[in-house]
């Protein structure tokens, strides 16, 4: 073991049973399981959203779905409806170690190596019973990736432990890897029975190696840490070798998507990942009438609707799109990352939404494919770095280009002004 050790900062993430507080009142966080939820579920959602929060819901890039505005009064009626619908874990500690994110078309998409649905689902009984009986001591932000490839992977996403098929359809294998600060490292290829047991074997060592850190991410601990991860799976499968993906973090298409004969998909974003409750229900109670009863959630703050034909298909698409979500790849706010920013975010100075707006007519002409625009020097809602970056910082804009919100400034702008970035790309 290295001689140097680093201090962590905890991290944890709001839950159904765990609020979160914030400028606009306490956040509820639901995890979908297997990344799917029911039409109905999703409607009775944006009914308890409209309720007892706000109003307002978010879909975040951990493809979760939150609710805001709540009060400590109405937070425990919430918990009690949530409990009804099955839609909360029987404890805290459950609900934060089910933090598994699948890829939203396995089982449907035709490019897909395995349909993971399966393995997905044991992996998340695996990590609540271990929280269960108290053997799951990992920060509430570890999180699980479980990806069956194919056009709508999540090769693009972080995560500290992945599990993500290769190989071909026939002869399909599971490469599991971990994450690093450089990027992922990949372990070991397994059969898939073999999953479950080498990543329990990896969260073992992991709690073993890192408790002096307090809680802590797998991209965080030392290079002997790691090392030794590596050495712990050695029994399983095979090494990965020279295993690589593309880590490309783009948005997926959206609006009609046909997958193959007779089978389509329906791909709606909320702008931001904010959606109104009315909206949502509306969108929701329309799927159930055209026969779809399912909604798959994306770290690209998107749903993807199975549909039984094109036909419904192209009036899912047009109802959404009337409600607000957007149904266009092309559209500009694709390319924009915004916190939530004034009002609702405390630590913020500005309003991010109104400024990301403004912003998104001008990124094609001062040449940013993408942007990153945040309340405050936290940068909660984008950790890549992107071609602009606005940071707030009391009452206006430090700009950055080609970096994070930790990057060097090369000018200020005011939130009223944000045109005005078109003179300031002259100057860098």
């Amino acid at each position: 073991m290295s001689a140097q050790r680093q201090s962590f900062k905890k991290g944890w993430c709001p839950g159904v049973r765990r609020p979160m507080e914030t400028g606009d009142g306490q956040i509820v966080r639901i995890r979908p399981r297997g990344g799917r939820l029911l039409a109905t579920d999703l409607a009775e959602i944006a009914k308890l959203a409209r309720l007892y929060g706000n109003g307002l819901i978010d879909l975040t890039r951990r493809a979760n779905v939150q609710m805001r505005g709540l009060t400590p009064e109405s937070f425990p009626a919430l918990v009690s409806d949530l409990d009804r619908l099955g839609l909360a874990d029987e404890t805290e500690a459950a609900e934060a170690a089910r933090n598994v994110m699948v890829n939203p078309l396995t089982g449907l998409d035709p490019a897909e190596v395995m349909d993971v649905r399966a393995l997905a689902r044991a992996l998340e009984e695996m990590l609540s019973g271990r929280a269960g009986g108290g053997g799951f001591r990992l920060s509430g932000k570890f999180g699980f990736i479980v990806d069956g490839g194919g056009c709508f992977s999540l090769d693009g996403e972080r995560a500290d432990i992945r599990i993500r098929a290769v190989g071909s359809a026939d002869q399909p294998g599971v490469a599991i890897g971990i994450d690093r600060a450089e990027g992922g490292l990949w372990l070991r290829l397994v059969e898939p029975e073999q999953v479950l047991s080498a990543v329990d074997c990896l969260i073992d060592v992991f709690v073993a190696l890192t408790e002096e850190f307090g809680d802590v991410r797998m991209a965080e601990v030392p290079e002997d840490v790691a090392r030794a991860l590596e050495r712990a799976v050695e029994g399983f499968g095979e090494p990965a070798g020279a295993l690589k993906f593309a880590r490309t973090n783009t948005q997926k298409t959206l609006g009609e998507i046909v997958l193959d004969a007779g089978s389509a998909v329906v791909g709606f974003a909320a702008p931001f990942g904010r959606v109104e409750a009315e909206d949502l229900l509306a969108v929701a109670e329309r799927a159930i009438a055209v026969g779809a009863p399912e909604f798959r959630v994306s770290p690209w703050r998107s749903f993807y609707v199975p549909v039984p034909d094109q036909q419904a298909a192209q009036h899912l698409s047009v109802f959404a799109g009337a409600h607000g979500f957007l149904v266009d790849s092309d559209e500009p706010l694709l390319a924009i990352d915004a916190c939530p920013g004034l009002p609702a975010c405390a630590s913020a100075s500005v309003d991010t939404r109104a400024a990301a707006r403004a912003l998104a007519p001008l990124l094609r002409q001062i040449g940013c494919a993408s942007a990153h625009v945040s309340g405050c020097s936290k940068g909660c809602a984008r950790s890549k770095p992107a071609d602009l970056v606005l940071v707030g910082e009391s009452g206006q804009f430090r700009v950055v280009r080609n970096g994070t919100v930790n990057g060097s400034t090369v000018g200020h702008i005011s939130p009223d002004n944000i045109q005005n970035l078109v003179a300031l790309r002259r100057v860098v």
